[in-house]
């Protein structure tokens, strides 16, 4: 399709996590983001890890949820891994600037 600034969205495999590929690992002019979110009510006691170098931060496996925050004043998208607890299992920011 030549779509250029490109994060893609999935569940549906009982764990959470972020991947990341760089610019220089694709051939793209842009970071390219995979966020899954996929343990709301069905946790995974577990799940074989897969090795990978494009993880960032750990993979969950605590039943969760996941929010993504666009904000435009601050220019940052917000990926957040919400489990029952107050504070989120995890963060991370991701400069709006990165992805033009």
């Amino acid at each position: 399709t030549h779509a250029n600034n490109v994060m893609f969205i999935s569940g549906d495999r009982h764990s959470s996590t972020l991947m990341l590929m760089n610019p220089e690992d694709t051939g793209l002019t842009f970071p390219l983001y995979d966020f899954t979110s996929s343990s709301f009510n069905g946790r995974s006691s577990y799940m074989p890890e897969l090795p990978t170098t494009m993880r960032v931060g750990d993979r969950i496996y605590d039943n969760n949820f996941g929010l993504i925050i666009v904000d435009w004043d601050k220019g940052i998208i917000q990926l957040e891994l919400i489990g029952n607890e107050t504070a989120p299992l995890f963060h991370y920011e991701i400069p709006i600037k990165t992805l033009h």
